[in-house]
């Protein structure tokens, strides 16, 4: 019993144990009971904040982080600071004066399951508040499923003179961290000044056309593959041609999407693994990587059907320009299970190690690469490969890093021209550093239209921002085809995914180098056009626009002509030229007239004039219009009271004016506006939709 009991204290003090790097000696800590802020590395406001978690939210501050008071290695401690995801946290300080700083640190939970301890750790100083200049960087490392407490104490190459500090760590996606400290102390003056200052610089959003991805702009993504219901994973040409052409009523104008992306459907292949890590379940093996390749480069389907989709483009506008094309590299999990023989030799190879995992992605590429080469495609090219893992974690491997840039570089080995193209999920561990691990481009998902929960409209400012400051590209999403059946969920989905393109057009990144994913079965832009429903016609023409970069969504461009009004004529109508990308659903007016009264109609294209009895004179109507995204336009019309004018047909009763069409609407659709500036909104133009059936696959079904 005495035996057990000691191997019990040995353990537990195991799992408390503090790991110190460089500790910094001599210095105390001066962070201890001082006051804080907490910033983001990312702003994330309108998403990550709100998340909550059985009604608990993260990254409440309690002031525990220069307490003093260390929790125990047990997730459920309420001492700990519970931070999610926006990239990292930075612990700042103001000491009032110069101190010396030789070093800094902090204390974390490294649990699993999601609670890791930080990749990096960084000490960012500043003498004015404003200029900081990092001094120190710290890569952690060591990933494992073990609980267990990591401590901190790193020392820096000098011993820096400073006001203010900053220290930063990780969060990839949940850390727990119980103190910050500071470490300074002894003779200010003798301490070194800051390194020079460097105002950083943004990178700019990812440009479509670039070398960098082939001249690649847009590109489609296009589910295949294997899938239980396999008609959902083939796809045919006719389902093919409205994405590479632009087309209305089976007429092809022009051309649309420049690049197709085949991404494998996300299910379990025949041996219950999937082509990409996902919780819980088992990597595939060469069986159905082999699978997914031949449902790829079907006779029939896919590959062939986007090669003759092609050619019917190509001969309906009189072009040869060639569709680019990206095969996805599936990711090879790490597991003890053979993978395959995948060299012919009689033995099976493994994907325990980085090297083995590596060469399981050259059989592929080498594969594909001959299979495309052999086809003899004339209307398609192989741009290069798209990469499935949408993330980059050390707790996928020990070795993870060594991994990707190894497949990275045997892609090229074997396929010198083509380019790999990176598609992370919003925030996720190494979206940040996917130039340093060897892609050629990237594009980030806000996953908005999948996290209504939680994530507010307004975060595709935010994302906006994030990937402009760190290179990336755009991708677009729409919801599930079958989130697009009735006419609330029509209108509903409809409108975040015009949310998306509206953004785009006001940040800028409606320029950049852009996917967009649509589900499967073809996929939502499919059913956008093949649709009966004029709404959904209308975003297939906007997605056309926008991949044109010529989408307009701001407020519309309201025009009329002068006016000529006879004395006391009542209800003297003025008709408005309203032209603009946007539905017409969700408009507001106003109204108004020094000296006359307005009235104005639900179809928001006429409005009555009334001047007042006796006037003669000048006056100046205004109609102002408010889109659903608060844009505004402003039409002043010019009108002269008391001039003899020949009556036209087109002044006659209200009511008669648009057939009684404030009838369809609910009561109070069309109001009398009072002389001066008095509004009145008119009611949205609601749209019948008729419902449809359709096969197509859900967000549960068809993960990302």
């Amino acid at each position: 019993m005495k035996n057990k009991l000691a191997a019990l204290l040995l353990l537990t003090l195991m799992l408390v144990t503090n790991f110190k790097t460089g500790a910094a000696e001599s210095a105390r800590n001066i962070a201890k009971g001082r006051a804080y802020a907490v910033e983001f590395g990312a702003p994330t406001e309108y998403s990550y904040r709100n998340y909550t978690e059985n009604g608990e939210k993260f990254d409440i501050d309690t002031g525990c982080l220069t307490d003093g008071v260390y929790a125990a290695a047990n997730v459920k401690d309420a001492r700990y600071y519970r931070a999610f995801r926006s990239v990292s946290r930075l612990i700042c300080f103001d000491f009032g004066a110069d101190v010396a700083i030789s070093g800094y640190g902090g204390s974390f939970l490294h649990a699993g399951g999601g609670v890791y301890e930080p990749a990096y750790l960084r000490l960012w100083l500043s003498a004015d508040g404003e200029h900081y200049v990092c001094v120190h960087e710290y890569r952690t490392g060591g990933y494992s499923e073990e609980t267990v407490k990591r401590e901190y104490e790193l020392k820096t190459e000098k011993t820096y003179r400073a006001r203010y500090v900053k220290v930063e760590f990780e969060c990839g996606v949940f850390v727990w961290c119980d103190e910050i400290t500071v470490f300074g102390g002894g003779d200010v003056s003798a301490a070194s000044g800051l390194p020079g200052y460097t105002e950083p610089e943004d990178a700019g959003y990812f440009p479509q056309g670039s070398a960098e991805m082939n001249g690649i702009a847009s590109i489609i993504k296009i589910y295949d593959g294997y899938y239980s219901d396999q008609a959902r994973a083939d796809n045919t040409a006719e389902e093919l041609l409205p994405y590479i052409a632009y087309m209305q009523k089976g007429e092809v104008l022009d051309t649309m999407f420049d690049t197709v992306a085949f991404v494998p459907c996300h299910t379990d292949y025949p041996s219950g693994g999937r082509l990409t890590k996902t919780s819980g379940k088992p990597g595939a093996v060469m069986s159905d990587w082999e699978l997914y390749i031949s449902r790829t480069f079907h006779a029939e389907f896919n590959l062939a059907a986007l090669e003759k989709a092609a050619d019917v483009r190509n001969a309906a506008l009189g072009i040869d320009t060639k569709v680019k094309v990206l095969l996805t590299v599936p990711y090879p999990l790490v597991q003890e299970k053979p993978f395959g023989d995948i060299d012919g030799d009689g033995k099976d190879e493994y994907s325990r190690t980085a090297s083995e995992r590596a060469e399981i992605i050259k059989w592929y590429v080498r594969k594909v690469c001959a299979l495309f080469d052999e086809a003899g495609y004339k209307n398609i090219e192989l741009a290069g490969f798209y990469w499935y893992r949408e993330e980059i974690a050390g707790y996928d491997s020990a070795d993870e890093f060594e991994f990707i840039t190894s497949a990275l570089a045997a892609v090229r080995e074997i396929r010198p021209s083509a380019r790999v193209l990176y598609d992370p999920f919003y925030l996720s561990v190494g979206f940040d550093k996917w130039r340093e691990y060897g892609f050629d481009g990237a594009v980030m998902q806000p996953n908005l239209v999948f996290r209504t929960s939680y994530y507010q409209t307004e975060m595709l400012g935010e994302f906006a921002q994030t990937i402009y400051k760190y290179g990336l590209g755009v991708e677009i999403e729409t919801a599930e085809p079958h989130n697009f059946r009735s006419a609330e969920n029509i209108k509903k989905n409809g409108e975040i995914y015009e949310n998306y393109l509206y953004y785009g057009a006001k940040t800028g990144y409606m320029n950049a180098l852009q996917t967009f994913y649509q589900g499967a079965g073809p996929g939502a832009i499919y059913n956008f056009y093949v649709s009966d429903d004029p709404y959904m016609n209308y975003l297939y023409t906007l997605t056309y626009r926008y991949i044109k970069r010529s989408a307009d969504m701001g407020a519309p461009n309201v025009t009329a002509e002068d006016a000529r009004v006879p004395k006391d004529k009542k209800r003297y109508a003025v008709d408005l030229d309203i032209s603009g990308d946007l539905y017409t659903a969700d408009f507001t007016a106003e109204a108004s007239a020094l000296h006359g009264k307005c009235q104005m109609l639900v179809s928001n294209r006429r409005v009555f004039y009334t001047p007042e009895s006796g006037y003669e004179g000048a006056d100046v109507i205004t109609v102002k219009f408010t889109t659903k995204f608060g844009d505004t336009a402003i039409c002043e019309i010019n009108v002269t009271v008391g001039e003899p004018v020949e009556e036209s047909s087109v002044q006659e009763d209200l009511s008669a004016a648009e057939g009684n069409d404030d009838s369809k609407f609910p009561l109070g659709t069309a109001i009398a506006l009072a002389a001066g500036a008095v509004a009145v909104t008119l009611a949205s133009i609601i749209y019948l939709h008729k419902k449809r059936k359709s096969e197509q696959t859900d967000k549960n079904e068809m993960d990302k």
